[in-house]
């Protein structure tokens, strides 16, 4: 096989351990990425920070593109495939990352969360993944999602059923056409179908909430508490409407240890098999990276579900990030980018276990953990 020349988001976690015995790393930073940079590339490996279209790949040789996330609206699929160029994502990666943010801001926001409705807008990798923890624990849950079948989510109803939940979780993907288009999807009209005192949550795309809309929303309804991880116009987010959210994030609810190498060795896979390595060299290769760099479970006790869930990740001090930011009044574009680069360390709740062995903590992590 001969060696590629690979260039790839510097912030890809595990990029030289898995990728670069496949040839020469160019490691650069995702959001400036340009056409110069792809000369003589035949690998780009990105997360959603990078537009990869024609403008970017137009006069390069590269013949796959991966990204790391789950997400492909910044990939311009139709010039990749008219192109001949192999693409490949990673959904549902970071979904484990992402429920345990969507249970940090239910325990912090609405401790209660056990025993109120939740709603999901979007059921896919993610969504589908909190529905069922959600259902698991014995939560009362409604789904709007118009691509699935009440044959396999027996709680599926209209959006205006489950904006009328006391938390709504936002997890689906941005679309901008065909029949049921996201973009924007949370307007003036569906903001105000909310229950003044619910809960937001939006870890999902930024543009499916229309911000200034939210922002005019919130100054008629404070009452109602926002969670909001993404943000429409990364990294140039409408700072005006952080003081008005319960708490903001720089779109790292799915950052969590696990999540990211997830994503890299779902590329790695997808790549080494378009090179026609191996499958059993691959997957040697990828249980290896995997157990390494996991390491050993820690053990986790508590006395309530909140607590187990908020001594995994204190969603308050990620809150910290961007307030820090903006009261010290430095540009938000940069500083957005930053906070995600050097983001903690932030470990999964699969990463623990009780060490009584029993109990109802030790049900509880056995209950999310299972999860898949």
């Amino acid at each position: 096989m001969d060696r590629l020349k690979i260039v790839a988001d510097e912030n890809i976690p595990a990029l030289e351990t898995l990728f670069g015995h496949l040839g020469h790393m160019i490691k650069l930073p995702g959001r400036t990425m340009s056409a110069d940079d792809l000369a003589g590339a035949d690998v780009l490996l990105v997360r959603s920070v990078t537009q990869v279209d024609s403008a970017l790949l137009a006069r390069s040789n590269v013949r796959f593109v991966g990204t790391c996330t789950i997400g492909t609206d910044h990939l311009d699929k139709n010039f990749l495939e008219q192109s001949g160029i192999a693409w490949s994502a990673a959904p549902g990666c970071n979904a484990g990352g992402v429920v345990q943010y969507a249970l940090a801001a239910m325990a912090t926001y609405s401790p209660d969360w056990a025993t109120k409705t939740v709603g999901i807008v979007g059921c896919g990798n993610v969504g589908g993944r909190l529905y069922r923890t959600l259902k698991a624990l014995g939560v009362s849950v409604k789904v709007s999602d118009p691509f699935k079948s009440a044959a396999h989510i027996p709680e599926l109803t209209t959006l205006q059923n489950v904006l009328a939940a006391d938390i709504i979780c936002m997890h689906t993907p941005l679309t901008v056409d065909g029949p049921h288009p996201t973009q924007k999807l949370m307007n003036t009209h569906n903001l105000k179908q909310l229950n003044p005192n619910a809960l937001l949550i939006n870890a999902g795309r930024g543009e499916v909430i229309d911000n200034l809309a939210l922002f005019e929303h919130l100054q008629n309804t404070p009452s109602l508490n926002v969670v909001l991880d993404v943000w429409q116009g990364e990294p140039d987010i409408f700072t005006p409407l952080m003081s008005m959210v319960k708490c903001g994030t720089p779109h790292i609810a799915g950052y969590s240890f696990e999540g990211k190498l997830n994503g890299s060795l779902m590329i790695f896979e997808a790549l080494a098999t378009s090179l026609n390595m191996d499958p059993h060299v691959i997957a040697t290769r990828m249980a290896e990276v995997k157990s390494a760099v996991l390491g050993e479970p820690e053990p986790l006790t508590a006395s309530s579900f909140n607590e187990a869930v908020l001594k995994t990740y204190n969603l308050q001090a990620d809150n910290a990030l961007i307030a820090d930011v903006l009261n010290a009044k430095r540009p938000i574009s940069t500083a957005f980018d930053r906070l995600r680069k050097h983001y903690w360390q932030r470990r999964e709740l699969a990463h623990y276990f009780c060490p009584e062995g029993k109990g109802d903590i030790h049900d509880f992590l056995q209950l999310v953990n299972g999860v898949q």
